[in-house]
């Protein structure tokens, strides 16, 4: 069922209650960018409470809050068979991402949630990474262009350290920092599940990006990386280097907007004649050396 901007609002939600409560058969549902606010997310989590069928639900860019969020994750709570939840360019802050993650900790259907543009902080993502130390289901999180930052960021590194089972994680352009990267850096070289790894749009440096490096050089399952415009420099760049020498796993990298001039590009290009492994590399926009 799709009704992506389809202007229904939260009457166009009760209307549809009772046709999805009792559905067999619908297993994807497109609501968002309809303006349905608390109020139709409330309605939402009633109709989660009954279906057995629905296993997508798309509610981005609604105006839901945290009430909304609260009512959702009561609703989750209860139902058995939702694997994927969007929920990105809400208001649902940290007190909307406590209460999902509550349910995070004991639910084993969600494989999917998407948090991204929030306004979630250290609060809520520290709530969700301490969850999901107790989860063995869940994939994917996106918690991209929140206000994330290096407190929040620790809390998700030591998550990775243990957990087994997520893929991909995506806290692009929060305010991560360097302690953040460095946490970071010391969790990748233990994790073994994660592929996909979005810290892009943050403020890394030098320090983060080297640390960063020397974790990438020790893992061997990390596929893709994006570091688009996080200030790393040229020393950043001498590690990287190093990863392209001797990583055999990542295939695509973005290094983007970080201003590495043409020392940098030349530096990199060494580390590629060697590498067998990278199909792709984004350096756009770095035709001035960061200071």
């Amino acid at each position: 069922m799709n009704l992506l901007r389809t202007a229904i609002g939260a009457p166009g939600v009760k209307a549809l209650t009772g046709l999805l409560k009792e559905d067999k058969i619908i297993r994807s549902v497109h609501l968002g960018e309809n303006y349905i606010t608390d109020v139709g997310a409330i309605d939402v989590a009633d109709i989660l409470k009954e279906n057995t069928s629905i296993t997508f639900i798309n509610l981005q860019h609604n105006h839901i809050g945290v009430e909304g969020a609260i009512s959702l994750a009561a609703g989750l709570r209860i139902n058995k068979n939702l694997a994927i939840i969007e929920l990105q360019r809400n208001s649902i802050g940290d007190e909307g991402a406590i209460a999902l993650a509550e349910v995070l900790r004991a639910n084993k259907v969600i494989t999917s949630i998407n948090l991204q543009d929030n306004n979630i902080g250290d609060r809520g993502a520290i709530a969700l990474a301490e969850a999901l130390i107790e989860n063995r289901v869940l994939t994917s999180i996106n918690l991209g262009n929140n206000r994330i930052g290096n407190t929040g960021t620790m809390a998700f590194a030591e998550l990775m350290k243990s957990n087994d089972t997520i893929t991909t994680i995506n806290l692009s352009n929060n305010i991560i920092g360097k302690k953040g990267a460095v946490a970071f850096a010391g969790a990748i070289k233990q994790n073994n599940t994660i592929i996909s790894l979005h810290l892009e749009w943050n403020t890394l440096e030098d320090e983060g990006a080297r640390a960063l490096a020397s974790g990438l050089i020790e893992n061997k399952r990390i596929t893709l990386v994006n570091l688009r415009r996080t200030r790393i420099g040229l020393e950043s760049v001498k590690e990287l280097t190093k990863v392209f020498k001797k990583n055999q796993t990542i295939t695509t990298i973005n290094l983007g907007e970080n201003g590495l001039g043409e020392r940098g590009i030349k530096l990199l290009a060494e580390g590629l004649i060697v590498n067998k492994t990278i199909t792709f590399i984004g350096l756009e926009k770095n035709s001035k050396v960061k200071q």
